[in-house]
């Protein structure tokens, strides 16, 4: 225990908090890096969808002259 006690001010009533922090703490990490990484996705499919957009309206634009 003496090895955590600079992460938290260990008392006897925050003691029964350690293994729930130690325990969820890697679970939320992986779950937080899943929705970064869907968030990123989402981005670059709208990204292409907007590069695909712009470039077809160039296109028209560009056969109407």
């Amino acid at each position: 225990m003496s090895y955590f006690s600079f992460l938290f001010p260990i008392t006897s009533h925050y003691s029964f908090l350690l293994p729930f922090i130690f325990y969820y703490f890697p679970l939320l990490h992986c779950y937080f890096i899943f929705l970064l990484a869907s968030f990123s996705l989402i981005i670059v499919i709208y990204l292409t969808f907007l590069f695909i957009v712009i470039v077809f309206l160039i296109c028209i634009t560009s056969l109407k002259i």
